[in-house]
């Protein structure tokens, strides 16, 4: 074929396919009554009529050709977000790793500009770290549900748990499901002409996958971005599982112990005394945030990190400010010593 195809009325889902040998290719997914039915050009530069079905997801899956993307085949796609959401379309991607991983230096000249975005999308995004599997794969939305995200979409697979994970990137960084928790802390250095701060956030990227990313001095600190497990909705309590090995492991149990347990929760304190107490616990410059955690997760977390001794001695602190723990931690809070604070010297 010479030219590309005018897309049937109804189209959802579009394929432009080339490869490095200059063959070219062309489907698409259009509503057919209450389904969808596969289109594709066949090689004579007109429209046949393949495979139909109610499910969309279902269809795709009948039809390798639209979600197998192998080396040295560069595959351009128009998605509308009302046929299937974008990570969920991305997942259905199959990037056929045992081809290897593509080198842009065996493609011609015209894939320059594609080669560009798609390197300066991963290298910005911090996926360089996560691309075991390169692929010349671009996804453009055609009906935006969501204001989250920009139109053009780069995928690209990490390895994880024994799987090719797609990842997708826009807007030079990475396409997130939903954020599930997050860490700051700064210090002030004393004497010293800068101070330092840095930050972990944790989004969901994938079905049952998580990105830990750092940002500020956790970079230069030497955190690296990695991918770790994390349960869906219908599972709070491998959710709190999950949760508790990133706190653990970004050093955010004392911020996190401070978020989930309540002060003074028999109300003995006075109005002066919570406000000397909260701003006192201001003082150090830590905070931990979980997203749109809901009662089952968030009853479960704290279950899971009552095994933890920092997390323990934090919050028989806060529940009662006069005892012993009380009194320790809150010495230590006067001091302003941030990492004696948040490793727990004080207990």
């Amino acid at each position: 074929m010479t030219e590309w195809l005018d897309d049937p009325d109804g189209t959802v889902l579009s394929l432009r396919r080339h490869t490095v040998s200059g063959q070219r290719s062309q489907w698409v997914v259009a509503k057919s009554g209450d389904g969808y039915a596969v289109w594709n050009d066949a090689g004579s530069g007109t429209w046949q009529l393949g495979a139909a079905h109610a499910d969309p997801a279902a269809l795709l899956a009948a039809v390798p050709a639209l979600t197998q993307v192998h080396k040295s085949e560069a595959s351009f796609y128009t998605l509308d977000d009302r046929l299937l959401d974008l990570h969920d379309f991305a997942a259905l991607l199959d990037c056929c790793p045992t081809d290897g991983t593509d080198d842009e230096s065996e493609w011609f000249d015209q894939f320059a500009d594609e080669w560009e975005v798609i390197d300066g999308e991963i290298d910005d995004s911090g996926g360089r770290g996560f691309a075991t599997i390169l692929r010349l794969v671009t996804i453009e939305r055609t009906s935006e549900l969501s204001n989250s995200y920009e139109r053009i979409a780069v995928v690209f697979w990490a390895e994880h748990g024994g799987r090719h994970t797609p990842l997708l990137a826009a807007n030079e960084r990475l396409i997130t499901r939903k954020k599930i928790a997050s860490y700051h802390w700064a210090v002030d250095n004393t004497g010293a002409p800068i101070s330092s701060a840095g930050s972990v956030v944790l989004v969901s990227v994938a079905d049952a996958v998580a990105a830990s990313i750092p940002g500020g001095d956790e970079i230069e600190m030497g955190r690296e971005s990695e991918l770790v497990d994390y349960p869906s909705d219908d599972d709070p309590d491998g959710q709190a599982e999950a949760l508790v090995k990133w706190i653990e492991d970004v050093e955010a149990t004392f911020s996190a112990a401070v978020r989930l347990e309540p002060l003074d929760p028999y109300g003995e304190m006075t109005d002066e005394e919570r406000a000397d107490w909260e701003a006192a616990l201001d003082n150090i410059d830590a905070s931990f945030s979980l997203a749109n955690a809901g009662r089952d997760l968030h009853r479960s977390l704290r279950r899971h990190l009552a095994d933890n001794g920092l997390y323990c001695s934090v919050r028989a602190a806060l529940a009662d400010p006069d005892g012993e723990e009380g009194r320790a931690l809150r010495d230590s809070l006067d001091t302003g010593d941030y990492g004696e604070v948040v490793r727990g010297s004080w207990s």
